[in-house]
């Protein structure tokens, strides 16, 4: 019996012991069966009652802690329900058992072999099962009365599927497809109304906070996804304009129960399992706010580019001095959560992958100012910003205990996150006219890098796409430094001189170099550029995917030693190897994360 202390995401674990009956052992089917049979009847693919307890507490803490698709102890019942209906049954509920095995699918994905976690061998067994869960799942998602089903376990499901499909594949062409099944089965369901009345006496308070929760999913995953380079980048398809639902409420599930009414919603500096999921809300609104005020900037040609860059910096720093103690990063924060951590231990995975998704959303707005080569007396602190945000990325993913954050790294768009920041520090470590410390630098990315692909190698179907980047990365992190200081040119094509380091670095370098936080802050628009913008389209959202996006400073081509300037050495990264198929290297390199 656990301690009664620890909470396991929302309540108790799953009570009481299941009869013989329901405990009997079941094969699953062998996996050299033809899908086609093997996945006709989706009963047989069901674990024993023992694993399936497992592998749901287990989704429980790796996976719902972040996107909250169920309700924890309604759930938890319904799994009990359901497999002891089975002995009795030729034929269980497709849509119950494509539920589940969707739970078992992301379960298993996370399951982590590598570090000294109290997991059971039947779940490092079961892992196994995570590629035949989950295309059992997508083929019975795909099926056309799945499609027009219109039930609330529908949806959850194939929202469950959408976030694996982006951890496992990133935004892969499934994962655009089941996302755009998931809106509109929500909007035949009237979700995005579901507030626009008032609430009936009779209505079920848990399935109200469920539709909320999985309309906010869909509307925050929206907006995410339309604030990074891809095909989706720049446009969303959900108009809060045209919207009627609340915010979810800030409660652990086990206050929530059938029957009784709606209780109220905790503030947010109380920590409860649902505080991550109503920060990124808050992440994607000011993601959303960022597209529109970028495709804005065209009809406002008296903003200059850099003071609307600006003024989106102030945005996010806004947010980020804004969250509850418990996601915060300085030093008395970390060790006050780190008490709350006995009680909650998930709150650590979500304040870093919530970190995560901040700062390379600040370092990718930044990184064109880098990239150009280019910057101004009122814009070098943004150019030091985007290093220190890309800094602070991999010190957070270098410094934490790896069993803390392994399950949420196993993942494709945290990977993603870690080589866009390290393609940054490569370029301003490329530029750094002090030779000691450009060394110093050079080992530490060196390190990261293979920090990074040792993880890739460890996974069981690792990207071999991405260590084969890493492997270039580390060879062009290896050349001789570029023989220019990193100067820049103004407007008027004058020289200033070389600027100053973004930031210090001692002979321990980065990864172990504590980061001042609160040096990042910029203010919105005090110290704003008056100059005429350049095209904003093109610092917004430029690419560094081919020599004719990667420009230099005007009339200062930056040259190396080895008479390969910084164009040369990029392309030679993007044409040694072919792009992984589905996914070209322009779309990988310019963020294509979560």
């Amino acid at each position: 019996m656990s301690d009664p202390k620890f909470i396991l995401l929302n309540d108790s674990k799953a009570s009481g012991e299941a009869s013989p009956k329901a405990l009997q052992h079941r094969d699953l089917p062998s996996t050299d069966v033809p899908n086609n049979v093997k996945w006709r009847n989706l009963q047989s693919l069901l674990p024993d009652i023992h694993l399936a307890r497992l592998l749901f507490e287990h989704y429980v803490q790796t996976a719902d802690c972040l996107h909250r698709e169920i309700h924890v102890p309604s759930t938890r019942a319904l799994l009990e329900a359901t497999y002891n209906e089975l002995p009795g049954s030729i034929m269980g509920s497709d849509e119950t058992i494509t539920f589940f095995l969707s739970i078992f699918a992301s379960s298993a994905f996370y399951v982590c072999h590598s570090h000294s976690h109290s997991i059971s061998d039947q779940l490092k067994d079961a892992s196994k099962w995570h590629d035949t869960w989950k295309e059992a799942v997508i083929y019975a998602l795909l099926q056309p009365d799945a499609i027009r089903s219109s039930s609330l376990v529908s949806l959850q499901t194939i929202l469950i599927m959408t976030y694996l499909i982006w951890d496992t594949e990133g935004q892969s062409s499934m994962f655009h497809t089941l996302r755009g099944i998931a809106h509109t089965k929500a909007i035949q369901m009237k979700i995005h109304r579901l507030d626009a009345h008032h609430p009936t006496e009779d209505g079920d308070v848990i399935v109200t906070e469920l539709k909320r929760r999985l309309w906010w999913h869909l509307a925050s995953t929206d907006w995410l996804v339309a604030s990074v380079p891809g095909s989706q980048e720049g446009i969303y398809s959900i108009n809060p304009k045209l919207m009627a639902v609340k915010y979810p409420l800030n409660i652990d599930d086990a206050d929530i129960r059938a029957g009784e009414t709606s209780p109220n919603s905790l503030p947010e500096d109380q920590p409860t399992s649902m505080s991550f999921f109503i920060q990124r809300i808050k992440l994607a609104e000011l993601c959303r706010d960022m597209v529109d005020s970028m495709q804005n900037v065209h009809q406002r040609t008296d903003i200059p580019d850099h003071e609307q860059i600006r003024q989106i910096v102030g945005w996010f720093n806004s947010f980020e001095r804004n969250l509850p103690w418990f996601f915060q990063m300085d030093e008395e924060s970390i060790n006050k959560t780190a008490v709350l951590a006995a009680r909650r231990p998930y709150i650590i995975r979500q304040r870093h992958v919530l970190l995560f998704g901040l700062y390379s959303r600040l370092g990718r707005l930044l990184r064109p100012l880098l990239i150009r080569g280019e910057s101004y007396p009122s814009s070098s602190d943004l150019v030091n910003l985007g290093i220190n945000c890309a800094e602070k990325l991999l010190n957070i993913r270098h410094t934490v205990e790896p069993e803390d954050l392994c399950p949420s790294f196993h993942s494709h768009s945290i990977d993603q996150h870690s080589f866009g920041a390290l393609l940054l520090l490569t370029i301003d470590t490329m530029r750094d006219n002090d030779e000691l410390r450009a060394h110093d630098r050079r080992k530490n990315l060196i390190r990261e890098c293979e920090m990074l692909r040792r993880k890739q190698k460890s996974l069981e179907k690792p990207t071999n796409s991405m260590i084969r980047a890493l492997d270039q990365l580390i060879g062009i992190i290896q050349k001789p430094r570029l023989s220019a200081p990193r100067e820049f040119v103004d407007v008027n094509g004058n020289n200033p001189g070389p600027t100053s380091p973004s930031t210090p670095y001692n002979s321990v370098g980065l990864p172990t170099q504590p980061f001042s936080f609160e040096g990042t802050e910029i203010p919105g628009s005090q110290t704003a550029s008056t100059r005429k913008a350049d095209d904003p389209e093109e610092h917004a959202h430029m690419s560094f995917t081919s020599s004719g996006n990667f420009p230099s400073a005007p009339g200062h081509p930056a040259s190396s030693l080895a008479g390969q300037d910084i164009t040369e050495l990029w392309a030679e990264l993007l044409n040694s190897f072919p792009s992984p198929p589905g996914l070209p290297w322009e779309e990988a390199f310019d963020g294509k994360w979560s």
